[in-house]
């Protein structure tokens, strides 16, 4: 970890992670808290297993396992307040790549940090793109290209005011 309030402590080495090792899950930094949504772990010569935990890291307290939410594995997020987090699209179904694939969800979800809950979900019209940037200016909230099905990236930016 770097404190970029206080880089002169330099790099420090936190406890080691105690849950499953994740790939394609969604992290969200907030205030003092790291939170870690979903996720698949590999194995070799092991099926594939997809997780729909949500895990909080508190300094000084330790991992926490959040109950289970959804599967939002691949999404983007975005801290609307100091208790919100607004994630958006991800995969909800793990399908094999091909013409068929309907792409991923256009799913909003607010998740609350201090009742540790799935507060809301809504439909978005726009497909959502996944493994891209999500960059706020004011009140607005810009999600910048990324792919809207496997291997098919978008050019195009959603906007969303708040």
């Amino acid at each position: 970890m770097l404190d970029l309030m206080h880089k002169e402590r330099g790099w420090q080495e936190m406890p080691d992670w105690n849950g499953p090792s994740l790939s394609y899950a969604v992290g969200v930094a907030q205030g003092e808290r790291f939170y870690l949504f979903s996720g698949r772990s590999y194995a070799p010569d092991e099926a594939m297993v997809e997780h729909t935990e949500g895990y909080v890291f508190e300094p000084g307290v330790g991992n926490g396992v959040n109950d289970r939410f959804f599967s939002c594995n691949g999404g983007d997020w975005y801290t609307i307040r100091e208790d919100k987090i607004l994630l958006f699209g991800g995969v909800e179904e793990i399908l094999p790549t091909s013409s068929e694939h309907p792409g991923f969800s256009r799913k909003l979800r607010l998740v609350s940090t201090s009742t540790n809950s799935l507060v809301d979900s809504l439909e978005c019209p726009y497909r959502i793109p996944v493994t891209t940037n999500v960059v706020s200016v004011g009140n607005q909230v810009f999600i910048v290209s990324g792919e809207v099905q496997p291997g098919i990236r978008t050019p195009f930016i959603l906007k969303g005011d708040f």
